[in-house]
């Protein structure tokens, strides 16, 4: 069985739905496992939300709202017969941490949003490294678990490039998609 990983999809981006519905489609995804990255979904906890957006997204054109879309996305695999599940990363809770502490509150929101044109490269580092471990360690964990040697990442993160090196090292292949 093949893994396909969703992550980091960009929830600002109006046709990310389309692009992972296509993607999907276009790969042999029936036989693979879906994993959703459930904070970036945050499905269960927001699904009024995601209802309400759906209810006013004909009056307001709503339907380019993140909730809209995972919803809908969460609810298409369902219908559809793919099999998948839900991975916290740690790596969000962590950062979610930092945010919460008023004293590095500024640093997180400089090394994230790059805000009044600094940014902070070092806690940067090391915020994306704790949270690219956190996922390879998710990953790892299930691939062993499964005994899947293939991972694809759908619409991923920046860091792939080093994710990809550390899963191959432990015997993953991964594809970006």
């Amino acid at each position: 069985m093949s893994k396909i990983i969703i992550m980091g999809v960009k929830h600002n981006n109006p046709t990310s739905f389309q692009k992972v519905k296509t993607i999907l489609n276009n790969s042999n995804a029936k036989n693979a496992l879906i994993l959703l990255e459930y904070d970036m979904l945050r499905y269960k906890k927001h699904r009024r939300k995601t209802i309400t957006a759906r209810f006013f997204s004909g009056i307001f054109g709503l339907k380019k709202t993140r909730f809209y879309e995972f919803y809908h996305l969460t609810e298409y695999l369902k219908k559809e017969g793919f099999k998948f599940k839900y991975i916290d990363i740690k790596g969000i809770k962590l950062a979610k941490q930092f945010y919460r502490d008023s004293n590095i509150k500024d640093l997180f929101r400089m090394a994230t949003t790059g805000s009044n044109n600094t940014n902070n490269p070092v806690f940067e580092e090391y915020f994306i490294k704790k949270r690219e471990t956190a996922m390879i360690e998710e990953i790892s964990k299930d691939c062993l678990k499964e005994s899947i040697k293939k991972v694809y990442v759908i619409l991923g993160n920046d860091h792939l490039d080093s994710m990809k090196k550390r899963l191959s090292s432990k015997g993953i292949e991964c594809t970006v998609l």
